[in-house]
């Protein structure tokens, strides 16, 4: 009686989910290794062959998320923020990575009001903050990560330059650019080198207030019983 009575609980359980819109599904792709998956198959493909050459959970999170800005570029990519909890089976404690993007320091309140803005932009250049998903891929690679940096962005490189089907086919010959230069010379060139100085030109050019040094994301960890969304200070 009591199997029976697991059996049907599970049976109601799994009613909504068959009546859940699948538009915005999970591509799974299974391996010896690992199972990545993904609401794009590229992106699972990259992150299981990553586990397939023996990288880790972390190694083929970072792969599908870089894969992931050039296939769904209606979506969040490199420029957004990075939220991750993370088991760690060795050590039986579970970790939390916050790296999300401090605002300008020069988006103050009384610049807001001196633009005629009263409340937060839901839009425009005023609503962008420091880009924390780089940020957030570094840290957990240097925690957690396994194979070499530049081997984890070698999948988005080629789908970013080479192109992939979103409803068309789809290239990104300027992010296939900044990736290459993320792989072969590491996160602080996003923030400190010729990519940072593309952002703030741009950031410029649209009235926004990102200045050299700026913030980015102070991506951090909390881990164990301590878990918790966690921020450095300025």
């Amino acid at each position: 009686m009591r199997v029976w009575m697991c059996l049907f609980m599970l049976w109601r359980l799994g009613l909504p989910a068959l009546a859940q819109d699948r538009d915005y599904g999970r591509s799974m792709v299974v391996t010896g290794r690992g199972i990545a998956a993904t609401s794009q198959v590229l992106a699972s493909q990259a992150g299981a062959h990553i586990l397939e050459r023996g990288g880790s959970a972390i190694d083929a999170a970072i792969a599908a998320n870089a894969v992931l800005g050039g296939t769904e570029p209606m979506m969040n990519g490199m420029g957004g923020d990075l939220f991750l909890l993370y088991w760690d089976a060795k050590s039986g404690k579970l970790y939390g990575l916050n790296a999300s993007g401090w605002a300008p320091q020069g988006l103050t309140i009384d610049f807001l009001k001196k633009q005629g803005i009263n409340s937060m932009p839901d839009d425009g250049i005023h609503s962008v903050t420091a880009l924390g998903a780089v940020a957030g891929w570094a840290k957990a690679h240097q925690r957690f990560g396994r194979l070499p940096w530049r081997d984890l962005f070698t999948a988005a490189i080629y789908y970013a330059e080479h192109g992939s089907a979103v409803g068309e086919q789809f290239s990104n010959p300027d992010l296939g650019k900044t990736l290459r230069s993320l792989a072969d010379q590491g996160a602080r060139e996003f923030y400190e080198g010729e990519i940072a100085k593309a952002i703030l030109k741009t950031s410029n050019s649209l009235g926004g207030t990102m200045q050299p040094g700026q913030k980015s994301s102070g991506a951090s960890f909390a881990g164990g019983a301590g878990l918790r969304a966690e921020q450095h200070g300025r």
